[in-house]
């Protein structure tokens, strides 16, 4: 049985530095895109969620793609009276009524820059960087696919946090302290973190990269999920 997939594409932009990715596959998907004269744009798409398997990608200088589905990236406002048959599926959040999308991510991004608060909140495939998030609150909060480099998450509150397939190109990830309680850390890359005093009760690290990591004093109760 084939549990993980990695499928590689190669697809130019045009002039105005778009692009079609069509991606025949289910599950999570990171999509790495470069052009010449921009950073490299990375973003996540979870296809169980996201029933279209067409994006549209728009390159910007920041490094923070546009990603939109086909239908809806080619539609205008103004065609709201169209079928509903028609109209692109949207990322719905569990147990609310709201749609989410990339700029929604981007947006709670800057609000947790700002205050270090953001529980619940919508923040699939962003670009956390270097940023201090000490004793931060994520509770709850969907990270699907996000990535950082030396981040600073000590004493953060993470309980319940979706982190599947997070990555980090820190050796030293600081999340000393941290309440990790019923997390989702699946496929997550954390090697070399500190996760010294940290709690990981019910946290979910089947297939995660722990290797080196610092786990003096973590909470590790026998329902915690390891590597095998």
């Amino acid at each position: 049985m084939i549990s993980k997939c990695i499928l590689r594409f190669s697809q130019n932009t045009d002039s105005n530095g778009f692009a079609k990715v069509q991606i025949p596959s289910k599950g999570d998907v990171i999509v790495n895109l470069s052009k010449a004269g921009y950073p490299t744009q990375n973003f996540m798409i979870n296809l169980e969620n996201e029933q279209s398997t067409t994006r549209v990608v728009r390159f910007n200088k920041s490094g923070e793609p546009e990603v939109k589905p086909l239908a809806s990236a080619s539609l205008k406002s103004s065609a709201s009276n169209q079928p509903p048959a028609s109209a692109a599926p949207s990322i719905t959040a569990k147990n609310t009524n709201h749609s989410y999308s990339f700029d929604d991510a981007s947006n709670n991004l800057k609000t947790l820059l700002k205050t270090k608060k953001c529980s619940n909140c919508y923040l699939v495939g962003v670009d956390l960087r270097s940023a201090n998030l000490e004793d931060a609150d994520l509770a709850g909060a969907n990270l699907r696919g996000a990535r950082a480099s030396c981040i600073h998450l000590n004493g953060a509150n993470l309980s319940g946090v979706d982190l599947r397939g997070f990555s980090t190109s820190c050796r030293n990830l600081d999340l000393q302290g941290a309440n990790l309680r019923g997390a989702n850390l699946k496929d997550a890359n954390l090697s070399g973190a500190n996760l010294r005093g940290a709690d990981l009760t019910g946290v979910d690290l089947s297939d995660a990269n722990i290797q080196g990591a610092d786990l003096a004093g973590a909470i590790v109760p026998n329902e915690t999920k390891l590597p095998k």
